[in-house]
């Protein structure tokens, strides 16, 4: 009987292996976007009253690792984390924040010129990934814009890529990056699809987040192939639902 491909992101099923040849690299894209979720439900916050921007909103998407845990809060959740005893700061004069360990909460965003956000709008259309409220990429774009920092530049390029690939592929919004649908069908894919893809070993983490490894890092199976989308969602698109909650 032929070996299923060794996995390379969280899974329990029956062909969970324990190679330690295969690169830590190879799990660094799902591990950085399980790593912020599992970050803020430690936080034990309450939905609906604070939203993740900065990095981590971009680090869910597997555009780019985050370091640190950037909230925008409600005025009541702010003063709660306060009494949790949670620091609080003035990074800015009349600008407080409170922090603890990696996480920062604000109870305003920073207005830039004619860039002046409702704080309850934004966290109300938030993105809510594995119970978790991101601020959407869109709305990301529209604040670093306003900001205009040298570091902002740099992420606003890797987030239109990421937005240019995802248009190009043509998938739903459900078929992003760190969706559980979405790793149901990487799943499968890895178990019957049989077409490798020869490269050198993983060099970095974007090239990674594109592709799942599945025999150390020599061959490589491409995830965001949008001719074997189509074929699949044509064939099972109308057969096969699960919820991404």
């Amino acid at each position: 009987m032929k070996r299923p491909p060794v996995r390379t992101y969280p899974y329990k099923g029956p062909f969970r292996s324990d190679d330690s040849s295969v690169s830590e690299k190879c799990l660094m894209s799902t591990s950085a976007m399980n790593a912020i979720i599992h970050q803020v439900k430690s936080l034990n916050l309450p939905l609906g009253q604070y939203i993740i921007v900065g990095s981590g909103a971009m680090s869910v998407h597997g555009i780019r690792p985050h370091k640190d845990v950037d909230l925008l809060v409600t005025p009541d959740l702010y003063d709660e984390l306060k009494r949790r005893g949670w620091t609080e700061e003035e990074k800015k004069p009349g600008f407080f924040v409170v922090h603890q360990g990696d996480a920062e909460a604000s109870p305003a965003m920073i207005t830039v010129n004619d860039y002046q956000p409702d704080i309850h709008a934004v966290i109300a259309d938030a993105d809510i990934i594995s119970g978790v409220a991101f601020m959407k990429l869109d709305e990301l774009v529209r604040f670093k814009t306003a900001l205009g920092r040298e570091k902002d530049l740099r992420d606003l390029k890797l987030i239109t890529t990421y937005l240019s690939r995802d248009k190009k592929t043509g998938l739903p919004p459900d078929f992003r990056d760190g969706s559980k649908l979405r790793r149901f069908f990487i799943d499968l894919q890895i178990l019957f699809h049989r077409r490798p893809i020869k490269s050198e070993c993983c060099e970095s983490w974007r090239k990674v987040e594109k592709m799942r490894c599945c025999k150390g890092c020599a061959t490589l199976y491409s995830v965001d192939s949008p001719s074997w989308w189509k074929r699949f969602l044509a064939r099972w698109g109308k057969r096969v639902e699960i919820k991404n909650k």
